[in-house]
């Protein structure tokens, strides 16, 4: 029997002299309660935008493959906060320091959408 990568809830930190700069948490498909700014496990990508509004950016991923229609990145660089959707389905948080959202950006498999 395979397994989602993201079947399990998975919580991950980075910690650099002694701070914590990046929390990444992943979703369980049947979490409705855990939240982040408001936005809930499984929150639609409109939900994120009537709550950030013009401050978020799209991203879609810049392969031709199984996933490019599925996933999305919903980036708040202003609060420092990325929403990784799968089928308009929030499955993942990660929050790092304000602005620098852009640098955890995988630049060869992303591009703001068009």
């Amino acid at each position: 029997v395979s397994q989602s990568r993201y079947e399990r809830q998975t919580k991950q930190f980075t910690v650099k002299e002694g701070r914590v700069e990046r929390i990444m948490f992943v979703c369980d498909y049947s979490d409705i309660t855990t939240e982040y700014g408001k936005i809930k496990c499984n929150a639609s990508g409109e939900e994120i935008l009537e709550k950030y509004g013009s401050d978020v950016k799209i991203l879609c991923r810049k392969k031709d493959d199984e996933y490019k229609l599925k996933r999305r990145l919903y980036d708040v660089e202003k609060y420092g906060i990325r929403f990784g959707l799968e089928y308009n389905k929030v499955l993942m948080f990660l929050v790092t320091e304000p602005n620098k959202i852009n640098s955890e950006k995988n630049k060869e498999n992303w591009d703001t959408c068009k």
